[in-house]
């Protein structure tokens, strides 16, 4: 009976002891919905934006020179130049310069080409996504391939999408050339960026959709998500 006894009496000391031990963890500790703060570099197109062919149809249907347009197109030097530049960049920008060089009749075509390379959809299920981001404290960086002439234009277009931004870091076009994610530059300037403008680069998460982008970024010591779906973002992100 003694024994009995003994061990109600332990067993009660050391749950008195554990609930204490608790109750001292839970007044300590940050609660639960304390999360690091961190920086979100996320690309616009194929994540944010995607393209609209419809836009694109519709927009084409309306132009000024649209006979001029078709007969341009059907140019067979002007596809050459196309093949030509398109093995050495996929900026849009650095494309109609090249062809411009070489065919300067296509320059009326200027504002059309801002045209076409802003018709684009906004995934409306990403938007909430920064949305949440953003409420929850994080910060959000705009990190793209885009031209800076297609970007101011992409602003006025789409206020709604540039508004959720802390900050951008877009393609650089320098006296050598455009220095797009696909140069050994980006990512190293986006870190001197990241410092100047008083980020954490260890904080620092990249979401893109394509891999090469990611690893480039790796090199250079960042994170990165690859982008498939906003469902499968969320699940990594556990939100």
């Amino acid at each position: 009976m003694k024994r009995i006894t003994i061990f109600f009496i332990v067993l009660v000391i050391n749950l008195s002891c554990i609930a204490y031990l608790n109750a001292m963890r839970v007044s300590v500790l940050p609660p639960k919905q304390v999360k690091i703060k961190y920086t979100f570099a996320v690309d616009l197109h194929g994540v944010i934006v995607n393209s609209s062919a419809k836009q694109i149809i519709k927009h084409a249907m309306r132009m000024n020179n649209k006979s001029l347009f078709i007969k341009h197109m059907f140019n067979p030097y002007v596809w050459k130049t196309i093949h030509k530049t398109v093995k050495k960049t996929k900026l849009l920008e650095e494309i109609f310069e090249s062809l411009v060089v070489e065919h300067p009749q296509l320059h009326i075509f200027h504002k059309d080409l801002l045209a076409f390379s802003n018709a684009q959809i906004v995934n409306s299920e990403m938007l909430v996504l920064l949305q949440q981001l953003k409420k929850e404290g994080h910060s959000l960086i705009l990190c793209s391939n885009i031209g800076p002439e297609i970007y101011t234009d992409f602003c006025k277009k789409f206020p709604q999408v540039i508004q959720l931004f802390d900050n951008y870091f877009i393609t650089q076009k320098t006296s050598k050339g455009y220095i797009t994610k696909r140069h050994p530059d980006f990512y190293s300037n986006f870190k001197v960026f990241l410092k100047n403008n008083n980020y954490d680069y260890t904080k620092t998460i990249i979401i893109d959709d394509k891999q090469s982008n990611l690893d480039a970024a790796q090199k250079q010591g960042l994170s990165g998500i690859i982008f498939k779906s906003v469902k499968k973002l969320r699940k990594k992100l556990a939100i």
